[in-house]
């Protein structure tokens, strides 16, 4: 069997959870036997790693600057369709696996090949405009995006999906229509696929809401590689030590954990790794804490593991509705305690007393409750995300009849 996963990034170039995911996906598939090939984007070569066929051919852009979402506008549904036709006809693929909105476009090419096509459901970006399913970033979204709703939202809002939203944008028609038109286009384009594999229960909530065939649909889980977070011999810190991996943005709550670390009596020490547009603001605001504050770049993956096992608390303050949190399961794997916001999916998929769940706006007694937390280690339920489950349940989904 012949499967092409289509993914705008992919690593070593990973924009956030869903390339990671679409890596150990990938590279399952291909141990399992099944040949997988990659179309991503890159400068034009092709390597195998992993036993994957990966094709870095497509172009794209920064998707956290407006000149690089302009770029990526006017660069990717073409190369996308370009690349991948050639591709195909060379290949003859039984499936063609798209991992996530951008490559909803490569749909338009079903009518030319006999191939089952399956869109991957990992991010609420496909079911709203503004790609945060946020309105007026204060509340998870449950209104129907009209023209009017759209508009509202936009005015009452400072973010776009993963940059902030500037002026320029926000009252520009030109820009605010293109926007709504390509949401627009991609929910009628997402309406042809065969199958969708959501990746957690809320996603897949979602795709019922936007009239998707349950027969259709398959929850699968990210393969979370989960056997090398572990938790460690057991080892107090003296003063409790906070972490937070990911995007220095306002969506993914960072300047939120900044200001409550700040203005929590317990003395603490807390590490951020990622990189984002705050990323100067929160070292200035680090410099004028009580606690130490420190501010690292982003690590590589594998690097992760070992960084959590240094800490006790793992915080996961996001603004916008993820689909899944990944890190949230890794950290609880690892034996920590983990804090996330009760938006999205976050922590809905697994059951821990580890694990705090807190609405908008309690960030600061969510916190100092797991810092007066004592620790004791619970069974988790993590077959749901182990490989051998998952691959079988996508092979089978290969495999079935249209």
């Amino acid at each position: 069997m012949n499967v092409l996963m289509v993914s705008e990034f992919y690593p070593p170039d990973a924009k956030g959870g869903g390339e990671i995911s679409a890596h150990f996906l990938a590279k399952a598939l291909a141990e399992s036997g099944i040949a997988v090939h990659v179309l991503t984007s890159g400068k034009g070569h092709v390597e195998i790693l992993d036993k994957v066929h990966v094709h870095r051919l497509l172009a794209t852009n920064d998707p956290t600057t407006l000149k690089g979402n302009f770029l990526r506008q006017l660069l990717f549904e073409k190369s996308l369709l370009a690349k991948a036709r050639v591709l195909m006809k060379r290949m003859n693929f039984d499936v063609v696996h798209c991992m996530g909105t951008t490559s909803i476009p490569l749909i338009k090419l079903k009518k030319e090949f006999h191939a089952r096509f399956i869109l991957h459901v990992n991010s609420p970006v496909m079911f709203c405009p503004k790609g945060t399913l946020m309105y007026k970033d204060e509340d998870v979204c449950e209104r129907e995006c009209t023209t009017g709703t759209f508009l509202g939202c936009v005015l009452g809002s400072k973010t776009l999906g993963k940059m902030a939203l500037s002026p320029f944008i926000k009252y520009n028609p030109l820009a605010i229509a293109m926007i709504r038109n390509r949401y627009l286009n991609n929910k009628k384009l997402m309406r042809l696929f065969d199958n969708y594999t959501p990746i957690s229960t809320y996603m897949k909530e979602l795709l019922l809401k936007n009239k998707i065939p349950e027969k259709k649909i398959e929850i699968v889980y990210n393969i979370m590689g989960l056997e090398r977070f572990k938790p460690a011999k057991e080892k107090k810190n003296r003063i409790k030590k906070i972490l937070y991996l990911g995007e220095y943005s306002m969506a993914k709550g960072t300047q939120a954990l900044m200001e409550t670390l700040k203005s929590i009596d317990a003395k603490v020490e807390a590490s951020f790794y990622g990189d984002g547009n705050l990323r100067d603001w929160l070292a200035s605001e680090a410099s004028g804490a009580r606690s130490t504050i420190t501010i690292n770049e982003k690590v590589a993956y594998e690097k992760i593991p070992e960084i959590i096992q240094t800490h006790d608390i793992l915080v996961v303050p996001s603004l916008v509705a993820e689909a899944f949190g990944r890190v949230v399961i890794e950290g609880l794997a690892s034996g920590k305690v983990v804090v996330c916001c009760d938006i999205g999916g976050l922590g809905k998929d697994i059951e821990s007393k580890r694990l705090i769940r807190y609405k908008i706006g309690g960030l600061k007694g969510a916190l100092e409750c797991a810092i007066s937390l004592e620790v004791k280690q619970d069974k988790l339920d993590l077959t749901a995300f182990e490989k051998d489950s998952i691959v079988k349940k996508v092979k089978r989904l290969y495999g079935a009849r249209k």
